[in-house]
């Protein structure tokens, strides 16, 4: 019984907080995309690379802030993503390099797209 009880006043403060007007709403995005983030195997993305709606991130930049920029239509920051070759999207080679090594990547969706990161 105490942990139910426990549960419902954490969910119970968790919702105050969210609710509260003192939250940075950018730090409130970034925080949700980083909870959407996960690993998945190149075998479940493929569907999303043949439809054209893949973008590869470098493994240098932080998949969370590169998803929270889309997001947030940071069309300076994003366009010199893309001029820099930084976020792009994936080549038929890299594709095919995923598929033979069975990869797992990491990704977020941020509609209409699917961002995906090697870390290896």
């Amino acid at each position: 019984m105490d942990v139910v009880v426990f549960a419902f006043i954490n969910l119970y403060q968790t919702d105050r907080l969210l609710m509260s007007d003192s939250l940075d709403p950018n730090e409130l995005n970034k925080a949700k995309l980083n909870l959407e983030t996960a690993r998945i195997a190149w075998e479940d993305l493929q569907r999303y690379f043949a439809s054209g709606h893949l973008l590869a991130v470098a493994p240098d930049l932080d998949i969370v802030a590169v998803a929270h920029s889309i997001s947030i239509d940071d069309k300076a920051t994003v366009e010199t993503w893309l001029n820099d070759r930084k976020l792009g999207p994936v080549s038929d080679d890299q594709a095919r390099n995923w598929h033979e090594q069975k990869a797992d990547l990491w990704a977020v969706v941020v509609r209409p797209w699917v961002l995906v990161q090697d870390r290896n």
